[in-house]
C-alpha cells in the first residue's frame, strides 16, 4: 500500500502533501520556487489556491540521490495506485472542508474514489473522530482507521474503536501487545507507525500486528 496525506486548497482542490505549512529543506519546497511566488516560510497551505501553489518545486533525497517534482492532485495519486495494483492508505489532515467542524469536502473526496472504482482498495485514517463517523454513516463497509499518537495510543482509544467498529493506527512507541490483542478479539485490525528499524518491525510482527507503516526499513 502507498500512503498519502490529503489537503484541500482554499478554492477546494484536493491534493496531497505532508506538511501543513510552507517548509524548506530536504523533502520539501525549494527556496527559489517560493521566492518566485513571493511566498514566505511557515505560511499555512490551507490559505492558498491551487493556481498559487501548483508550480512550486519540491526536492526529495533518497539513497543519496536528489529528485525534483511538483505537487500532485489526489486524483493522480489514485491513478498511480490503480495502475500499479496498490492499495491506498489515505490520511485526512485538518484542512478546508475536512475537519472536526466542517466535513463539506468529504463527499467530494469519496466521489473521486468512487470514480476510479477504488472503494474496496482504500483505508481512510485520521485522528478526527467526527470525520470517521461522518464517512461511516454513508459508507459503513469502508476500511476506516483511527490514527492515534504518542499520548492518544491508549486503551481508551481502543475502546472507542471497538464501540464504533473502526480499526486503529498507532504510534510505535506507545502501542502494546495488549491493545493489539483486544482489537483482534473484537475483529478489528491494527497498524503501527512509523517503523524504520527492522528489529522494531519484527517485534510488532511477533505481536501479530496487521500492518506496519515505514519510510524505509534498516
Amino acid at each position: 500500500a502507498l500512503e498519502c496525506d490529503v489537503i484541500v486548497t482554499k478554492d477546494g482542490v484536493i491534493y496531497i502533501h505532508h506538511d501543513p505549512t510552507i517548509t524548506l529543506g530536504a523533502n520539501n519546497f525549494t527556496k527559489e520556487s517560493i521566492d518566485a511566488k513571493n511566498i514566505k516560510v511557515d505560511e499555512d497551505l490551507n490559505n492558498f489556491t491551487w493556481d498559487e501553489i501548483k508550480d512550486l518545486v519540491l526536492s526529495y533525497e533518497y539513497n543519496d540521490n536528489k529528485y525534483f517534482d511538483k505537487l500532485i492532485l489526489f486524483e493522480d495519486y489514485l491513478k498511480l495506485c490503480k495502475e500499479n495494483k496498490m492499495k491506498c492508505v489515505i490520511e485526512l489532515k485538518y484542512t478546508n472542508g475536512i475537519n472536526t467542524n466542517d466535513t463539506s469536502k468529504i463527499y467530494e473526496l469519496m466521489d473521486i474514489i468512487e470514480k476510479y472504482e477504488m472503494l474496496d482498495q482504500i483505508f481512510i485514517l485520521t485522528s478526527m473522530k467526527n470525520c470517521l463517523l461522518h464517512i461511516q454513516d454513508k459508507y459503513p463497509l469502508l476500511n476506516l482507521v483511527l490514527l492515534t499518537g504518542e499520548k492518544t495510543t491508549t486503551m481508551e482509544s481502543v475502546d472507542w474503536c471497538i464501540e464504533h467498529h473502526i480499526a486503529m493506527d498507532s504510534y510505535c512507541g506507545s502501542l502494546t501487545k495488549e491493545m493489539i490483542d483486544k482489537l483482534h478479539e473484537n475483529d478489528l485490525s491494527c497498524n503501527v507507525w512509523t517503523v524504520n528499524k527492522e528489529e522494531t518491525a519484527n517485534k510488532f510482527i511477533g505481536y501479530n500486528v496487521d500492518y506496519v507503516t515505514t519510510d524505509k526499513l534498516v
